[in-house]
């Protein structure tokens, strides 16, 4: 099993802060900061609540995001009425485990 650095950093935040702000339920997933921070390596990456899906949220694959990303999410979108806030929130680096297979995809661009 290989791991994954994910590192969500105050540009990340700053581009995503507005994330699910406008009623676009269908792309939080794809546009919130850890789905930005996977973007380079995962072009379709998609992040549940509990879950990283590296190629959509179509697609049976996926790995558990750890403890602190999970606490991340739920402070991030708890401030989703007040987006301005979400630009105090912390960086945050976490790993995360990948099944061989994922970590050795290619990717299609």
């Amino acid at each position: 099993m290989d791991s994954l650095t994910v590192s969500i950093t105050r540009d990340i935040i700053a581009r995503s802060y507005r994330c699910g702000t406008q009623n676009e339920i269908e792309m939080i997933g794809n546009d919130c900061p850890i789905a930005l921070a996977l973007r380079e390596r995962f072009p379709d990456v998609f992040v549940s609540g509990t879950h990283i899906h590296p190629f959509g949220d179509e697609s049976d694959e996926s790995f558990p995001l750890p403890g602190e990303a999970v606490e991340f999410i739920r402070r991030f979108d708890s401030l989703v009425d007040t987006p301005e806030e979400r630009m105090g929130l912390p960086e945050l680096t976490f790993e995360v485990a990948l099944e061989e297979e994922v970590a050795y995809a290619k990717m299609v661009f």
